[in-house]
């Protein structure tokens, strides 16, 4: 599955109402702070195992998901750092969602090498540590993502 195609799907979620099920409960907000700033950290050491390798195709544009990823990381990071609006918390959440499950479903094009595999491990390992420091509230929008891939 392409960038474009992941974009398409993204773009139908969003119009099919699925955005907006994410809502960040306050007394996670420490938790979440801190676990989100690590996530970040991953997220860029996987970018930077990526850009070792000239890609091309399929594997250009799974290593655009991955760019994408690690951006908005950083941007969740910063908004749930600072934790002034709820509401910005929360769409910053859907859209580091959008990202980790456009890389999940096109992390297979990349023919990764085994350093970019164990980055890759390492991101699924602290975003189930995210998960947890929500309380698990992403979970469903993430599934009805996921299905949407697989279709």
């Amino acid at each position: 599955m392409n960038l474009r195609t992941t974009t398409m799907i993204t773009v139908l979620v969003v119009l099919a109402g699925c955005a907006g099920g994410i809502h960040v409960n306050q007394s996670r907000r420490e938790d979440m702070s801190s676990q989100t700033k690590v996530f970040a950290v991953v997220t860029r050491n996987f970018e930077s195992s990526v850009h070792r390798t000239r890609t091309e195709g399929a594997q250009a544009d799974a290593a655009r998901a991955i760019v994408i990823l690690h951006q908005r990381a950083e941007t969740f990071a910063r908004t749930a750092g600072q934790w002034r609006n709820s509401t910005r918390v929360e769409k910053d959440y859907e859209e580091l969602v959008e990202a980790y499950v456009a890389v999940k479903y096109s992390f297979d094009q990349l023919k990764a090498d085994q350093l970019t595999t164990e980055s890759w491990q390492r991101v699924q390992s602290e975003w189930e540590r995210l998960h947890r420091a929500s309380g698990y509230v992403a979970r469903k929008y993430q599934d009805q993502l996921e299905q949407q891939y697989r279709q």
